[in-house]
Protein backbone atom coordinates (compact mmCIF):
# COMPACT_ATOMS: atom_id res chain seq x y z
CA UNK A 1 0.00 0.00 0.00
CA UNK A 2 1.14 3.54 -0.69
CA UNK A 3 -1.29 5.06 1.77
CA UNK A 4 -4.74 5.04 3.31
CA UNK A 5 -7.35 7.76 3.82
CA UNK A 6 -10.89 8.40 4.91
CA UNK A 7 -13.02 9.70 2.06
CA UNK A 8 -14.47 13.05 3.22
CA UNK A 9 -12.91 12.25 6.57
CA UNK A 10 -10.17 13.49 8.86
CA UNK A 11 -7.38 10.90 8.76
CA UNK A 12 -4.83 9.75 6.22
CA UNK A 13 -1.56 7.83 6.21
CA UNK A 14 1.37 8.10 3.79
CA UNK A 15 3.25 4.78 3.92
CA UNK A 16 4.82 4.15 0.48
CA UNK A 17 5.87 0.69 1.63
CA UNK A 18 5.52 -0.97 -1.76
CA UNK A 19 6.86 1.92 -3.84
CA UNK A 20 10.00 2.50 -1.78
CA UNK A 21 10.70 -0.68 0.17
CA UNK A 22 9.64 -3.31 -2.39
CA UNK A 23 9.98 -1.74 -5.83
CA UNK A 24 13.06 0.21 -4.76
CA UNK A 25 12.22 3.74 -5.84
CA UNK A 26 14.16 6.23 -3.71
CA UNK A 27 11.95 8.56 -1.67
CA UNK A 28 11.71 11.94 -3.35
CA UNK A 29 9.46 14.98 -3.30
CA UNK A 30 7.36 13.62 -6.16
CA UNK A 31 6.33 10.28 -4.65
CA UNK A 32 6.13 11.62 -1.09
CA UNK A 33 4.47 14.91 -2.03
CA UNK A 34 2.20 13.27 -4.58
CA UNK A 35 1.01 10.64 -2.13
CA UNK A 36 0.46 13.29 0.56
CA UNK A 37 -1.77 15.28 -1.81
CA UNK A 38 -3.47 12.10 -3.05
CA UNK A 39 -4.49 11.00 0.44
CA UNK A 40 -5.45 14.56 1.42
CA UNK A 41 -7.61 14.62 -1.71
CA UNK A 42 -9.55 11.64 -0.36
CA UNK A 43 -10.19 13.59 2.85
CA UNK A 44 -11.57 16.37 0.63
CA UNK A 45 -13.92 13.94 -1.11
CA UNK A 46 -11.94 13.18 -4.27
CA UNK A 47 -11.76 9.70 -5.82
CA UNK A 48 -9.33 8.00 -8.18
CA UNK A 49 -11.35 8.82 -11.27
CA UNK A 50 -12.49 12.32 -10.28
CA UNK A 51 -15.67 13.84 -8.97
CA UNK A 52 -16.92 14.59 -5.48
CA UNK A 53 -19.01 12.42 -3.16
CA UNK A 54 -22.23 11.48 -4.98
CA UNK A 55 -20.69 12.22 -8.40
CA UNK A 56 -17.36 10.59 -7.59
CA UNK A 57 -15.77 7.99 -9.84
CA UNK A 58 -13.34 5.40 -8.55
CA UNK A 59 -13.30 3.51 -11.82
CA UNK A 60 -11.92 3.30 -14.36
CA UNK A 61 -8.49 4.13 -12.99
CA UNK A 62 -5.52 5.41 -15.01
CA UNK A 63 -7.70 7.71 -17.13
CA UNK A 64 -5.57 9.38 -19.81
CA UNK A 65 -7.84 12.45 -19.70
CA UNK A 66 -7.83 12.97 -15.91
CA UNK A 67 -4.59 14.80 -15.13
CA UNK A 68 -4.68 14.79 -11.36
CA UNK A 69 -2.56 13.54 -8.48
CA UNK A 70 -5.67 11.48 -7.62
CA UNK A 71 -5.06 9.45 -10.78
CA UNK A 72 -2.69 6.58 -10.00
CA UNK A 73 -0.78 7.43 -13.18
CA UNK A 74 0.43 10.73 -11.70
CA UNK A 75 0.47 10.07 -7.96
CA UNK A 76 4.19 9.22 -7.82
CA UNK A 77 5.69 11.26 -10.63
CA UNK A 78 3.48 14.32 -10.92
CA UNK A 79 1.86 15.56 -14.11
CA UNK A 80 4.70 15.78 -16.64
CA UNK A 81 5.25 18.90 -18.71
CA UNK A 82 7.20 19.47 -21.91
CA UNK A 83 9.16 22.34 -20.33
CA UNK A 84 12.88 21.43 -20.10
CA UNK A 85 14.65 22.25 -16.85
CA UNK A 86 17.79 21.86 -14.80
CA UNK A 87 16.53 23.54 -11.61
CA UNK A 88 13.11 24.48 -10.21
CA UNK A 89 13.23 28.15 -11.31
CA UNK A 90 13.27 26.89 -14.93
CA UNK A 91 9.72 25.60 -14.44
CA UNK A 92 6.40 27.46 -14.50
CA UNK A 93 4.98 28.57 -11.15
CA UNK A 94 3.91 25.60 -9.06
CA UNK A 95 5.96 23.05 -11.02
CA UNK A 96 9.16 21.27 -9.99
CA UNK A 97 12.17 20.06 -11.96
CA UNK A 98 12.74 16.31 -12.06
CA UNK A 99 16.18 16.65 -13.59
CA UNK A 100 15.33 17.11 -17.27
CA UNK A 101 11.69 18.24 -17.50
CA UNK A 102 9.17 19.95 -15.25
CA UNK A 103 6.25 18.27 -13.53
CA UNK A 104 3.50 19.57 -11.30
CA UNK A 105 1.99 17.88 -8.25
CA UNK A 106 -1.55 19.07 -8.67
CA UNK A 107 -5.23 18.29 -8.77
CA UNK A 108 -7.00 18.47 -12.12
CA UNK A 109 -8.07 21.93 -13.26
CA UNK A 110 -9.57 20.96 -16.64
CA UNK A 111 -12.28 18.71 -18.04
CA UNK A 112 -10.59 16.84 -20.89
CA UNK A 113 -10.82 16.25 -23.79
CA UNK A 114 -11.94 19.56 -25.23
CA UNK A 115 -12.94 20.25 -28.82
CA UNK A 116 -14.16 16.72 -29.56
CA UNK A 117 -17.55 15.42 -30.65
CA UNK A 118 -18.26 14.62 -26.99
CA UNK A 119 -16.25 17.07 -24.86
CA UNK A 120 -15.16 15.62 -21.53
CA UNK A 121 -15.61 12.03 -22.66
CA UNK A 122 -12.95 9.73 -24.11
CA UNK A 123 -14.33 6.56 -25.73
CA UNK A 124 -11.71 3.88 -26.42
CA UNK A 125 -14.08 1.77 -28.54
CA UNK A 126 -13.52 3.00 -32.08
CA UNK A 127 -13.94 6.68 -31.21
CA UNK A 128 -10.43 7.90 -30.38
CA UNK A 129 -9.73 10.84 -32.69
CA UNK A 130 -6.00 11.37 -33.16
CA UNK A 131 -6.50 14.79 -34.73
CA UNK A 132 -8.33 16.13 -31.65
CA UNK A 133 -6.16 14.71 -28.87
CA UNK A 134 -7.00 16.08 -25.44
CA UNK A 135 -6.92 19.77 -26.31
CA UNK A 136 -5.46 20.97 -23.00
CA UNK A 137 -4.06 24.19 -24.46
CA UNK A 138 -0.96 23.97 -22.26
CA UNK A 139 2.38 22.15 -21.99
CA UNK A 140 1.10 19.19 -19.98
CA UNK A 141 2.04 15.67 -21.06
CA UNK A 142 -0.04 12.56 -20.35
CA UNK A 143 0.32 8.78 -20.13
CA UNK A 144 -1.60 6.16 -22.09
CA UNK A 145 -1.26 2.73 -23.70
CA UNK A 146 -1.78 2.71 -27.48
CA UNK A 147 -3.56 0.19 -29.69
CA UNK A 148 -0.33 -1.81 -30.04
CA UNK A 149 -0.01 -2.03 -26.25
CA UNK A 150 2.94 0.35 -26.09
CA UNK A 151 3.15 2.76 -23.15
CA UNK A 152 3.33 6.34 -24.40
CA UNK A 153 4.00 9.81 -23.02
CA UNK A 154 2.34 12.38 -25.29
CA UNK A 155 1.52 16.10 -25.35
CA UNK A 156 -1.92 16.93 -23.97
CA UNK A 157 -2.23 19.56 -26.70
CA UNK A 158 -2.16 18.59 -30.37
CA UNK A 159 -2.59 15.31 -32.27
CA UNK A 160 -2.06 11.98 -30.49
CA UNK A 161 -0.84 8.62 -31.82
CA UNK A 162 -3.65 6.52 -30.30
CA UNK A 163 -3.12 3.62 -32.74
CA UNK A 164 0.64 3.41 -32.14
CA UNK A 165 1.69 3.49 -35.79
CA UNK A 166 4.22 6.24 -35.13
CA UNK A 167 2.13 8.95 -36.81
CA UNK A 168 0.01 11.26 -34.69
CA UNK A 169 -3.14 12.59 -36.33
CA UNK A 170 -3.69 10.10 -39.15
CA UNK A 171 -6.65 8.16 -37.69
CA UNK A 172 -9.98 9.46 -36.40
CA UNK A 173 -11.56 6.17 -35.27
CA UNK A 174 -9.07 4.24 -33.14
CA UNK A 175 -9.85 1.39 -30.74
CA UNK A 176 -7.32 0.87 -27.95
CA UNK A 177 -6.97 -0.47 -24.41
CA UNK A 178 -5.80 2.79 -22.86
CA UNK A 179 -5.43 1.61 -19.25
CA UNK A 180 -4.31 -2.04 -18.95
CA UNK A 181 -2.84 -1.57 -15.42
CA UNK A 182 -6.43 -1.08 -14.22
CA UNK A 183 -7.62 -4.53 -15.28
CA UNK A 184 -5.84 -6.61 -12.65
CA UNK A 185 -5.00 -8.29 -10.53
CA UNK A 186 -5.45 -11.27 -12.79
CA UNK A 187 -4.34 -12.59 -16.18
CA UNK A 188 -6.05 -9.98 -18.35
CA UNK A 189 -3.61 -9.06 -21.12
CA UNK A 190 -3.51 -5.68 -22.80
CA UNK A 191 -5.97 -5.29 -25.64
CA UNK A 192 -8.78 -7.43 -24.24
CA UNK A 193 -10.84 -4.64 -22.66
CA UNK A 194 -11.43 -1.86 -25.20
CA UNK A 195 -14.94 -0.64 -24.38
CA UNK A 196 -14.40 1.78 -21.52
CA UNK A 197 -15.50 5.39 -21.31
CA UNK A 198 -13.24 7.89 -19.56
CA UNK A 199 -15.00 10.95 -18.18
CA UNK A 200 -12.86 14.00 -17.53
CA UNK A 201 -13.11 15.89 -14.25
CA UNK A 202 -11.85 19.16 -12.81
CA UNK A 203 -10.96 18.90 -9.12
CA UNK A 204 -10.43 22.60 -8.55
CA UNK A 205 -9.84 25.85 -10.40
CA UNK A 206 -12.21 27.78 -12.68
CA UNK A 207 -13.47 24.65 -14.45
CA UNK A 208 -14.61 23.16 -11.13
CA UNK A 209 -16.52 26.21 -9.95
CA UNK A 210 -18.27 26.03 -7.58
CA UNK A 211 -15.54 24.15 -5.74
CA UNK A 212 -16.60 20.60 -5.00
CA UNK A 213 -14.30 19.80 -2.08
CA UNK A 214 -16.08 18.55 1.01
CA UNK A 215 -15.04 19.50 4.52
CA UNK A 216 -16.95 17.02 6.69
CA UNK A 217 -13.89 15.86 8.63
CA UNK A 218 -15.63 13.00 10.36
CA UNK A 219 -15.10 9.28 10.68
CA UNK A 220 -15.89 7.77 7.28
CA UNK A 221 -15.09 4.62 5.27
CA UNK A 222 -11.43 4.19 4.43
CA UNK A 223 -9.85 3.64 1.04
CA UNK A 224 -6.54 1.80 0.72
CA UNK A 225 -4.25 2.92 -2.08
CA UNK A 226 -2.23 0.31 -3.93
CA UNK A 227 -1.18 2.41 -6.89
CA UNK A 228 0.95 1.20 -9.78
CA UNK A 229 3.75 3.64 -10.47
CA UNK A 230 3.98 4.90 -14.03
CA UNK A 231 7.43 4.76 -15.65
CA UNK A 232 9.57 7.78 -14.95
CA UNK A 233 10.35 9.89 -18.00
CA UNK A 234 14.02 10.37 -17.20
CA UNK A 235 14.81 7.48 -14.89
CA UNK A 236 14.46 3.73 -14.38
CA UNK A 237 11.08 2.16 -15.01
CA UNK A 238 9.39 1.06 -11.75
CA UNK A 239 7.73 -2.31 -11.44
CA UNK A 240 4.24 -2.10 -12.92
CA UNK A 241 2.65 -4.97 -11.03
CA UNK A 242 -1.00 -4.13 -10.78
CA UNK A 243 -2.35 -3.14 -7.39
CA UNK A 244 -5.91 -2.42 -6.40
CA UNK A 245 -7.75 0.02 -4.23
CA UNK A 246 -10.38 -1.33 -1.83
CA UNK A 247 -13.01 0.45 0.21
CA UNK A 248 -13.35 -0.73 3.78
CA UNK A 249 -16.19 -0.17 6.19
Amino acid sequence: MSGMAEVSGNDFIVSLGHVINEVGNPPDRFNIGGTFMHELGHNLGLRHGGGFDSTAEDVPNYKPNYLSVMNYSYQFVGIPMSNPCKVDPDCPDGALCNGTTCARIDYSNQVLPTGTATPGLLNENGALDETAGLGSGNTDMFFFTDARCNFQVAPAQGPVDWDGDGIAGDNTAVTADLNPPDHGPGPIPCGVITNQLFRGHADWGPAASPLGFTFKFQQTPMVEDGAVAAPKINGPTPNRKTGEAKHQD
